[in-house]
């Protein structure tokens, strides 16, 4: 979501873009209207480059292998013809190793993940040794929030001046959503009720908290329901798949008992415009995370105009801090399950008219701007 976003603004800014990723990452690209080159996608070029690597460097496109040596490649033809260029990488759950072919870059960092939670990743140690890599390459660093870039400079004794932050905005689908879109027979397909329920974007992985919440919903009155969007309660856990192993095999029977009760109705992977009708009406977000890099689902709220739960982590706080209009939500303790029973049980979350309002303040238009102030800002491109 990041990723596609800052590329598209960036595009729209009259920006050469380049995206590599698998093909289920970059087909959601199509909707830019963006053409393909090879297995790239491409806008019309001026100055910057958004190279975009997403768990591997080695992809596979409608068959044809697109690895990094080809997108440097690509890179350094444009700068021999007297072009400058700035790649930007940018990293999800799965860091890439550095790659040497391509020089140094700036680099998107979305949270250090590992650190925290090594159990979400097959082999953390060598995960931190590659992000060092990138890290100690890059010119300029930019994190996805103030939290993040904080953990990048304490952890990797970065100079602050190297770092920089661009904040994601509100998905636009959500700011734009109107009122009275949803119908009652997209309610009645996951049998829901408009404000009969709770809505958690969920992941199964431990720093998502879902242990918290269904401690919480074991707790909660009889009547609360969570409708759980994302991994499946029934998935078969295989070892040599899930790292976290242990962690699912705990929490999946409880997911399952809580299924049965009806207080947790798990959707699955949905379509996005069901995903959003359905967040729309809900009584309101929870998000019971323990760690993240930024609260993309506390933006999403805010977006809809729904009242929000969720932890009181660092980057939820400074997201709610960025929209100072919205007061529609509710903190606690992260990992406290007691205390989310207890707010989930009450009656009311009202939303005062002010809170309604979205969050067009900042946008993924400005966001690439943020971007584009520091690179200009720069004493010439980076070469490759």
């Amino acid at each position: 979501m990041v990723g596609r976003e800052i590329a598209g603004a960036l595009s729209s800014c009259g920006m050469e873009v380049i995206l590599a990723g698998s093909r289920k990452s970059l087909g959601r690209y199509r909707g830019m209207g963006v053409p393909r080159f090879g297995g790239f996608l491409e806008v019309t070029s001026r100055r910057y480059t958004f190279g975009w690597w997403c768990e591997k460097l080695s992809l596979h496109i409608r068959g044809y292998e697109i690895d990094g040596d080809l997108l440097a490649r690509r890179i350094r033809r444009k700068v021999a013809g007297g072009e400058d260029v700035h790649i930007v990488t940018n990293y999800p759950q799965y860091i890439p190793p550095p790659h040497k072919a391509a020089g140094a870059m700036d680099i998107l960092v979305y949270d250090l993940n590992w650190l925290h939670f090594p159990e979400n990743y097959r082999n953390p140690a060598r995960t931190e040794a590659w992000m060092g890599g990138w890290v100690e390459a890059a010119r300029m660093i930019f994190a996805i929030s103030e939290f993040t870039r904080r953990e990048i400079v304490e952890h990797y004794g970065v100079a602050p001046e190297n770092t920089a932050v661009v904040r994601p905005a509100v998905p636009g689908d959500a700011v734009h959503l109107q009122e009275g879109t949803v119908s009652e027979d997209v309610l009645a397909r996951y049998g829901l009720k408009a404000g009969g329920y709770f809505y958690c974007p969920g992941s199964l992985r431990p720093h998502k908290g879902i242990d918290v919440l269904c401690g919480a919903l074991e707790q909660a009155a009889s009547e609360v329901k969570v409708a759980l969007t994302g991994w499946g309660v029934d998935m078969k856990v295989e070892p040599e798949k899930w790292p976290f192993r242990e962690y699912l095999e705990a929490q999946l029977p409880r997911l399952r008992r809580l299924r049965d009760e009806g207080k947790l109705l798990p959707l699955g992977f949905l379509d996005r415009k069901d995903q959003l009708l359905l967040a729309s009406q809900a009584k309101a977000f929870v998000l019971p995370s323990r760690y993240e890099g930024y609260g993309l689902g506390v933006a999403e709220a805010i977006g809809l105009g729904r009242p929000l739960v969720c932890s009181e982590i660092a980057p939820f706080v400074e997201v709610l801090r960025s929209y100072p209009h919205y007061s529609a939500y509710r903190l606690f303790p992260p990992g406290e399950s007691e205390a989310l029973a207890t707010i989930l049980s009450e009656a009311e979350f009202p939303m005062r008219p002010h809170d309604a309002t979205g969050a067009e303040g900042w946008s993924w238009q400005k966001a690439a701007e943020a971007m584009l102030a520091v690179w200009a800002e720069d004493e010439g491109c980076r070469k490759v």
